[in-house]
């Protein structure tokens, strides 16, 4: 049977029901001014994208001691985004904090995990650091600029903020400093994750620097390679590798990988490059 019935100038159509209901009412979109964001970098993209078009990608890497933001909480009516801006523009600080610490102990790593409120003016108000790492004057030093930074300003009330920062002293490359390795050091790291038919030879008009062929799965690629003790590449150099790939440097140190795709040349370089 078909039951004609009409809602609101609607004309609905039940064929073999015994009876045709309303329409359901619509949802009102439920709005909040307090939020809570476990996010300190952008979304990640999804699974299929390929890292040289996500937004989030870095063509070139640096080594070195280290600050990164963690996953943050953020209660309260402001733009999270000016929170995590301020403490993504204080790095640079943090890691001089940091910096302090490894030159008494050079297996200095850890996290600190910075408690706050933000007032009316944007200011951060009773920093209070939580710390797994085991240095006073660099915990001092990094609450100091925590304590001297400016955020957006809330829309209403206060905010409360917990944002971990995480240092560690640089990257590895088959278990030795980044800076300090060597082609064999690489060439292991490779064998490591499982990369086939590597070879290298020495890349003409550089001194010291060698370029490392092989296959990750059925990907090819080439790794140029300068240590430490080599011809220290220009900016324009390092620049004309990251157009290619993906490229690291540590100092004079530099790992430039070129693949089939951005995606295959970041899997080569993480396995040979790994945060300690």
């Amino acid at each position: 049977m078909t039951v004609l019935r009409w809602s609101a100038g609607v004309l609905f159509v039940c064929t073999f029901l015994p009876a045709c209901s309303e329409p359901p009412p619509a949802t009102k979109a439920s709005a909040s001014n307090t939020a809570t964001t476990t996010a300190a970098t952008p979304p990640a993209a999804s699974a299929s994208a390929a890292p040289g078009d996500r937004p989030d990608f870095e063509r070139k890497r640096s080594g070195g001691p280290k600050a990164r933001p963690g996953a943050a909480q953020i209660n309260g009516d402001i733009l999270h985004e000016s929170v995590h801006r301020a403490i993504r523009e204080s790095l640079p600080r943090l890691v001089s904090c940091y910096q302090d610490g490894l030159k008494k102990n050079a297996q200095l790593k850890g996290k600190v995990i910075f408690s706050f409120t933000i007032d009316a003016s944007g200011a951060a108000k009773d920093v209070k650091p939580d710390p797994d790492m085991k240095d006073k004057s660099v915990i001092d030093c990094a609450t100091g600029i925590v304590s001297g930074l400016s955020f957006g300003k809330p829309k209403a009330g206060t905010v409360t903020v917990r944002y971990p920062i995480l240092f560690s002293p640089g990257d590895d490359v088959a278990g030795k400093p980044a800076k300090d390795a060597s082609q064999a050091d690489v060439e292991k790291a490779l064998a490591d994750a499982g990369a086939t038919g590597v070879t290298a030879k020495p890349k003409d008009g550089t001194k010291g620097a060698v370029l490392i062929t092989g296959k990750n799965g059925a990907a090819d690629f080439t790794v140029t390679f300068v240590p430490q003790s080599g011809e220290k590449l220009d900016a324009a150099e390092v620049d004309k590798l990251a157009a290619k790939g993906v490229v690291y440097t540590d100092e004079a140190l530099v790992v430039a990988v070129e693949s089939t795709s951005p995606q295959e040349a970041e899997k080569v370089l993480k396995a040979i490059v790994k945060e300690r």
